[in-house]
């Protein structure tokens, strides 16, 4: 689901692209109606079932709530209707990460020790800076 600027939603429904409308006012959201396209898919078993539930519920949207990466539309009785996650960002300058696991150098993909945390952040200035579990690291890019 991608909702572009100029008030238009589109993305893909499991099996079908789709677009339309979109109005925002506040929290409450307006969408559809939603043109589709055609094609049919049988598999998995039950995805074009699934494909028009979501459309559906995609339309009765009425309102929506934005708690930081989940995304959640309800209807006029407060039913929701989608929960969504956030993709990764279109780019990265004015993006900040939560690094979960790295390579550690000795062929190998690692997570964090237990108790440390690090961070990355990508300013739109050309540099990234961050945590890296003991000192504060910057440098340009």
């Amino acid at each position: 689901m991608n909702f572009g600027a100029e008030g238009q939603v589109s993305g893909n429904s499991g099996c079908n692209t789709y677009s339309g409308g979109y109005e925002t006012k506040g929290d409450q959201l307006k969408i559809g109606p939603l043109a589709s396209t055609r094609m049919f898919c049988d598999k998995p078993a039950g995805v074009m079932d699934q494909e028009q539930q979501y459309l559906a519920a995609l339309q009765n949207a009425a309102t929506f709530e934005i708690a930081g990466d989940t995304l959640t539309i309800r209807d006029a009785s407060g039913a929701m209707q989608v929960v969504a996650k956030t993709n990764t960002p279109a780019g990265l300058p004015g993006t900040s990460w939560k690094v979960m696991n790295y390579n550690n150098g000795k062929q190998a993909v690692v997570g964090l020790l237990t108790g440390t945390e690090i961070n990355l952040n990508f300013g739109t200035d050309g540099r990234l800076s961050g945590n890296s579990g003991c000192q504060h690291v910057q440098r340009r890019i």
